[in-house]
């Protein structure tokens, strides 16, 4: 009768003791180095091969807890199986079967979060955005501006100046709007929550045409009416800004808008913000009857600068607004599908010229 080499553990394994183990009638007889003999029922036996590291592992629970054997080879098994069937054997796969459940339920919940977070919640929240009361956009806008104030060059003349030349336009507008000349030479310009827009002298220095400001004028205004600026900057934010926003609590918001106000600067808008900000604005240059050929000729000249200039950057106001060249395209067929008798306005081109000779 064979006798196999083991380790035998009793309770959670640490600590094992060398043995040897024979198979007997109906059980097996461990025999341990101080000459005590343990015996193991067969049909309470319960086996786990471990063909990946050569092993066996058998566990066994009586009244006294239950110990573990820990045998090398499959001989043992072998043996086992030609003397009695009366064990179980727990095949790798049902032993871990719970364990990969868990990490199938796991993953799939993983998977499901992702899904909502990614394209499921900014649905959600960009819905939610548009629906809210128009005075809490106000509302959100005015400590947002004080902030941008403290930051900013604001030139109070020509501030005057380039928003009597916006309301000269008479656009309707959900929001009491004002524009503000900014004296930084950054060629940028951007909007703000609730109707603010500010401009910055390096964008006023490359314009050579009034048409040239009413169309970035109509492009930022189109951010504000369409609520792109509120929207834009709730997706950027953190979740805990979405989901105060889904609840309604605008003091959370209004907190985490103040502590993230300088994403402003940078707030990148989707192709779609774009493309409907960009047809806004055209519309706006058609009821006035104002050259729309002033959107081609802003994009194309801050691009053509971008190209000669030594320092390789796109100026920042286009750089925030991605696919410049496939929009220059986009307006330049939607002038020449839908033309419309123009009309000069020495008004604006008399605003505009005082604002470019101001130093």
């Amino acid at each position: 009768m064979s006798i196999y080499k083991a380790k035998y553990y009793f309770g959670p394994r640490g600590a094992f003791d060398e043995v040897e183990v024979e198979i007997m009638p109906g059980e097996l007889k461990i025999s341990k180095a101080d000459g005590n003999n343990i015996f193991w029922t067969l049909r309470e036996i319960k086996a786990h091969p471990d063909n990946d590291n050569n092993k066996t592992y058998f566990s066994y629970s009586d009244n006294n807890g239950q110990s573990h054997l820990e045998i090398l080879g499959q001989n043992f098994l072998s043996d086992l199986r030609s003397k009695s069937t009366s064990f179980s054997i727990i095949k790798p796969y049902k032993r871990y079967a719970g364990c990969y459940k868990f990490l199938a339920l796991l993953g799939i919940l993983l998977i499901g979060f992702w899904i909502f977070y990614a394209f499921i919640l900014p649905k959600l929240v960009d819905k939610t955005a548009s629906a809210i009361p128009y005075s809490w956009e106000q509302e959100m806008g005015v400590p947002i501006f004080k902030q941008i104030q403290l930051q900013e060059k604001i030139d109070s003349s020509r501030s005057i100046l380039i928003d009597s030349f916006f309301q000269s336009l008479n656009w309707d507008s959900l929001f009491p709007s004002q524009v503000y000349f900014s004296n930084s030479e950054v060629v940028n310009a951007f909007a703000l929550p609730g109707g603010k827009i500010i401009v910055y002298s390096g964008l006023i220095h490359k314009m050579e045409s009034y048409t040239e400001l009413v169309a970035l004028l109509g492009h930022e205004y189109g951010h504000i009416e369409k609520r792109h600026v509120f929207r834009g900057m709730v997706q950027s934010l953190s979740t805990y800004a979405a989901v105060s926003l889904l609840l309604g609590d605008i003091t959370a918001i209004s907190a985490v808008f103040m502590e993230q106000a300088n994403r402003i600067y940078n707030l990148k808008y989707s192709r779609a913000y774009e493309t409907e900000s960009d047809e806004f604005g055209f519309q706006k240059m058609k009821e006035k009857r104002i050259d729309p050929q002033g959107i081609i000729t802003l994009f194309t000249r801050l691009k053509d600068s971008n190209d000669s200039s030594s320092v390789g950057s796109i100026p920042d106001f286009l750089s925030t607004h991605p696919g410049v060249e496939e929009r220059i395209l986009s307006m330049t067929k939607r002038i020449h599908s839908s033309p419309f008798p123009i009309k000069e306005s020495k008004d604006l081109k008399n605003l505009f010229d005082r604002l470019k000779r101001i130093n």
